[in-house]
């Protein structure tokens, strides 16, 4: 979040002023860290999935996935871009919901200069919830 905004897209522009790429980082940074939770946790990865089938398509997999530009307040944002992100199951902590489909994960990486997106950190559960 720079400047409280969440960003969407990030592109980069030659001097002449061309896009040389552009990138969704929502839906990137979604799909890394889908892939790094069902890959750790299969089994509650699919008893959330089945639990929240159904959400639409804002809720990749039926998940709450919050991604974040981390950045100085009010700075311009510059390459490489640190990225954070975090799923949930149970955003809402309702209470009834089945233990076997909690899963929560937290993943950091950045965006460099010529659009590549390296994941630096993953793990699971959730060091600052917010």
């Amino acid at each position: 979040m720079v400047n409280g905004l969440f960003a969407r897209s990030s592109c980069s522009r030659s001097k002449t002023a061309k896009v040389k790429w552009q990138r969704d980082l929502l839906k990137q940074m979604q799909q890394e860290i889908l892939a790094r939770s069902r890959k750790a946790k299969p089994q509650k990865y699919a008893a959330a999935k089945k639990q929240n089938a159904g959400n639409g398509t804002a809720y990749p997999d039926g998940f709450t996935i919050n991604v974040k530009v981390r950045g100085e307040e009010g700075a311009p944002l510059t390459f490489p871009l640190l990225l954070h992100a975090q799923l949930r199951s149970n955003p809402k902590e309702i209470e009834g919901f089945p233990k076997n489909a909690e899963l929560t994960s937290e993943m950091d990486a950045t965006m460099s200069a010529d659009g590549k997106l390296v994941v630096k950190e993953f793990h699971l559960g959730l060091r600052n919830p917010e």
